[in-house]
């Protein structure tokens, strides 16, 4: 069963700061849907992570990797209102693993990805063999969140010069 992208993230909303007041068709479409969609992974809200003007981040993680699009994380940005805004995922796709000429290398032998998913853009703020450790992925989601116009440094990268 195909799960759309609008339906499944709008039931995370449910228990946001307005109480689920807006309606997923009131809100502007996300255009990643097969990226951020669930796809046949079991997965679990373990998180709600407040930010400015009533904005809230829910975190999000999955159960065993699975289908094209798999993850292990995923934090979603809701605005007051309760629509999606952007979302942060990090996940090991198909085509990403069969790119990979090394697996085998890491602590689970993929390559992950650390993706930044905004209406008009996609971003990929990082790649790395091996599962990234959660604290440094939560800490990067909640940083590029708070402070969006302060770009984006992917756990383990360095930008400074």
């Amino acid at each position: 069963m195909t799960v759309h992208l609008r339906h499944w993230l709008a039931c995370l909303a449910v228990s946001a700061a307005t109480g689920g007041a807006a309606r997923a068709q009131d809100c502007a479409p996300l255009p990643w849907g097969r990226f951020l969609s669930p796809g046949p992974q079991e997965f679990q809200v373990v998180n709600l992570h407040r930010v400015r003007d009533g904005a809230a981040i829910y975190e999000v993680h999955f159960g065993a990797l699975a289908g094209d699009y798999a993850k292990l994380y995923l934090f979603a940005e809701y605005d007051a209102a309760g629509c999606l805004l952007r979302a942060l995922s990090v996940g090991s796709y198909t085509a990403t693993a069969g790119l990979d000429a090394q697996a085998g290398d890491g602590d689970d032998g993929r390559l992950y990805h650390i993706d930044l998913y905004e209406p008009g853009s996609h971003s990929t703020l990082g790649m790395q063999r091996g599962k990234p450790k959660l604290d440094a992925v939560r800490a990067l989601a909640l940083d590029v969140f708070k402070n969006p116009a302060r770009g984006a440094t992917a756990p383990g990268e360095d930008r400074s010069e």
